[in-house]
């Protein structure tokens, strides 16, 4: 299920951050981070709950394209938010990558997926949102605070979030899932300390638009 698949991942991911904070040096954390780690790690929480139950219910290369507006709208955002300079290069990029989306959704609305569909499709446009608006506070979250920091504690907060439903809806995963449960928490990890170390050195708009390349991965998965 998509909370279990997330409690444990995001347990996973506190444990790892708490080593690499440990090794880098931990030092206590600003103000401003802690109010940055709170809300993303918040943003985050509601977004990844959105994305992975519609991907329950939607094929995952359709899912993707529809996460597909999250950069854009991370462009207006930046521009509107942190002042960044947008170039003519990233706006064409953007246009090209809309009108990409339209294709491929106008493909997808020939296939009768039915009711279940609709309401993933739903949730995954409302989890793109918020992730436009996470990619935003990953670069404010990046300038506050260091990549190990960020890891542990955005998790933690996840995990503090979950924790709440756990009486109801925690379960101890069944043997056969542990290993994929860990290998997803490396991986989140991995990409969030990659994430964190790479808006520290870029700007929010520009680095938003390599989000694109991931329609490649997931379609070839």
């Amino acid at each position: 299920g998509v909370y279990n698949t997330m409690l444990w991942r995001s347990a996973g991911n506190v444990a790892l951050g708490a080593v690499a904070w440990g090794v880098a040096g931990y030092r206590r954390p600003s103000n401003r981070a802690i109010v940055l780690h709170l809300t993303r790690g918040s943003v985050t929480c509601a977004m990844a709950l959105l994305f992975f139950w519609g991907l329950a219910r939607v094929p995952m290369a359709q899912s993707i394209a529809l996460a597909y507006i999250a950069p854009i709208l991370a462009l207006i955002l930046a521009a509107f938010w942190l002042k960044e300079h947008i170039s003519l290069r990233v706006i064409v990029a953007a246009v090209a990558a809309t009108a990409g989306i339209g294709i491929i959704l106008a493909g997808q609305s020939q296939a009768r997926l039915g009711h279940e569909a609709f309401v993933g499709t739903v949730a995954i446009l409302a989890s793109a949102i918020l992730y436009a608006i996470n990619i935003i506070l990953t670069r404010m979250q990046s300038l506050a605070a260091r990549p190990a920091e960020t890891a542990c504690l955005q998790s933690l907060v996840i995990v503090t979030l979950l924790v709440f439903a756990a009486p109801w809806l925690a379960v101890v995963p069944p043997t056969a899932q542990l290993l994929p449960l860990a290998g997803a928490a490396v991986l989140a990890f991995v990409s969030m300390m990659m994430l964190s170390w790479a808006y520290s050195h870029g700007e929010a708009g520009y680095l938003a638009m390599t989000e694109y390349k991931s329609f490649v991965y997931s379609a070839g998965l």
